[in-house]
């Protein structure tokens, strides 16, 4: 065998080595990503940004605890007013996310209210009933996305008079779908953005100002579930943002895009033809021409291809069509397929270069036998 011959084999065994490793190091990332997730830091941005959303479970559970009574850090939460959108689910095929836009009124916040220096709210029983004159006027919700394909506007109007009848915390929950500017196209390096701002607006006249001061209003925006499946970024945005909904910093930049790791175990997976394109190429083109590898050997690497052939449609069996995304199904199915891949691949990288070892320049030849005689019993090919 020359040395251009073997240079050229062990080119080949390489480059289907580095295949390999890249398909194990993706499904070990893959793996241990998928286990270990975790929703990023980024994935709740507030205005003001030292503030936070209202919890309702823990400051029950807190009350709970301490016989009803609150501390001094759990009162002054009741005291302004919450505006939350949470993320629920994203549909990439339509670039929209549906989530939950949630408003808070707490309790501690309608002795505050006045109109003229006259208390809006009569709070001398056991909860604060707005007068009579009062009743009908409304608290506007209200919720703007942009730089998303199409603009989308939504304002829900809330009651005084109606703030408690749900909720003894003023919880208020309103279904919404958003528009996103989509890339769907690119998976799996697709990413959805948009710019959404959160406001409330309380009648005209009414004070104090919750948009300044201890009474500021706290405006979230939290990724919610879909954190769990993507990598979900939030941030306030630049001061230099145009204002839409108030005077005040109302808007966050929302940007979702797939995790690192789910990306190069797809773009690995989708590789797989490619590897066996390589090997094949070697096969049919570059192995005659040394010693081959032997007819045996290319039924079994056919047999191996019939086997991931047989494991690709299982997933559309096991997975219903209305879950998204990789689940543990995807998992399992995804370390067996690269294990098939690697034996196969490997054994033949291992067979071309090991046979295109520099002995071989001496002439240390093992003749192969012929096919005939391979496929021929000795008994008759090699009779008494």
């Amino acid at each position: 065998m020359s040395p251009t011959a073997i240079l050229r084999h062990r080119i080949f065994a390489a480059l289907l080595g580095i295949g390999i490793l890249a398909l194990l190091t993706s499904t070990a990332a893959l793996v241990i990503g998928s286990l270990t997730r975790t929703p990023s830091p980024q994935a709740a941005s507030s205005i003001p940004k030292t503030t936070r959303t209202l919890d309702v479970s823990s400051l029950l559970t807190s009350m709970l605890q301490n016989h009803g009574h609150l501390s001094k850090q759990g009162l002054r939460e009741l005291e302004r007013p919450y505006i939350t959108f949470i993320g629920d689910t994203l549909s990439p095929s339509d670039d929209k996310l549906t989530g939950t836009l949630e408003v808070i009124i707490p309790p501690g916040v309608p002795p505050f209210l006045t109109f003229g220096g006259k208390p809006v709210f009569n709070c001398a029983g056991p909860s604060c009933v707005p007068y009579s004159k009062f009743a009908n006027d409304t608290i506007d919700a209200s919720m703007l996305v942009t730089n998303a394909g199409v603009n989308f506007e939504l304002h829900e109007p809330i009651k005084l008079s109606s703030l408690y009848n749900a909720s003894i915390l003023g919880v208020h929950e309103f279904p919404v779908t958003i528009p996103l500017k989509g890339y769907a196209g690119q998976y799996p390096q697709d990413r959805y953005t948009a710019n959404v701002s959160l406001g409330l607006a309380f009648p005209s006249g009414m004070k104090p100002s919750f948009e300044t001061g201890i009474h500021r209003e706290v405006r979230t925006l939290q990724a919610g579930t879909v954190s769990n499946t993507y990598d979900v970024r939030t941030s306030p945005s630049p001061a230099t943002y145009q204002n839409l909904v108030s005077n005040a910093r109302d808007t966050f930049a929302l940007n979702i895009s797939r995790n690192w790791y789910d990306e190069f175990f797809v773009f690995c997976v989708a590789l797989i033809p490619t590897l066996f394109a390589l090997l094949f190429l070697h096969l049919l083109f570059f192995s005659r021409q040394g010693r081959g590898t032997g007819p045996y050997f290319e039924h079994f690497t056919e047999a191996l291809i019939v086997a991931i052939l047989s494991v690709l449609p299982l997933r559309a069996v096991l997975v219903p069509g209305d879950i998204s995304g990789l689940t543990r199904v995807d998992l399992t199915l995804a370390v067996g397929l690269v294990l098939i891949v690697a034996v196969s691949a490997g054994k033949y990288a291992g067979e071309i270069w090991s046979r295109s070892h520099p002995t071989l320049l001496h002439g240390e030849h093992e003749e192969e036998p012929p096919l005939e005689q391979e496929l021929i019993p000795a008994a008759v090919a090699a009779p008494e």
